[in-house]
């Protein structure tokens, strides 16, 4: 729905005269309802499926370890960098730095620095450790992975694939259309 209505806006924008700040209104529409949907989907996959689930599906569709190791890493990376931005924010209500609710909508600037640079360091330090664990464990190893979860192809993700053409297919005869 959220996408939905980012759209309808993007084609009710488009008809606006050619002003600047028109254009980066729509400029930023249209790149927030793409990225809605890869976080939907990335959303969707993280919370239903387990990193083990997806290697072991990735690995009997023959998907190459090149393609398959990073997204496993991907998979375990996300969750960890929204624990870590919210001790982040945390911590900078203790030390005193974001004195309002207001802080990132008054301070933008500040806010990025004081957020990013910190966050950059945390990334760099949670993909070696991500990394660190993957050798462990094993991934890039030639011999084939056991597998303690039964994998199957149900009702459900048939379901799931056919409307997500649907949706796809819907829009791409309304991107035709306008």
């Amino acid at each position: 729905m959220f996408f939905v209505l980012l759209y309808c806006i993007e084609l009710g924008i488009s008809k606006f005269s050619e002003a600047s700040i028109v254009f980066a209104i729509y400029m930023f529409i249209y790149f927030a309802s793409r990225m809605t949907l890869i976080a939907m989907f990335g959303g969707y996959i993280t919370k239903t499926t387990s990193v083990s689930e997806m290697l072991e599906a990735l690995n009997r569709m023959k998907v190459p370890r090149s393609i398959g190791i990073p997204f496993s890493v991907l998979l375990r990376f996300v969750p960890t960098i929204k624990i870590e931005l919210k001790a982040l924010k945390e911590n900078m209500k203790i030390r005193g730095i974001v004195t309002s609710r207001f802080f990132p909508l008054l301070h933008p600037i500040k806010y990025i620095e004081y957020t990013l640079v910190p966050l950059l360091m945390r990334m760099i330090k949670i993909s070696d450790e991500l990394s660190a664990s993957a050798l462990i464990r094993g991934l890039d190893s030639d011999e084939n992975r056991v597998t303690l979860t039964e994998l199957q192809f149900r009702c459900a993700d048939l379901t799931i694939g056919l409307l997500g053409a649907f949706m796809i297919a819907l829009m791409i005869v309304i991107q035709r259309i306008y």
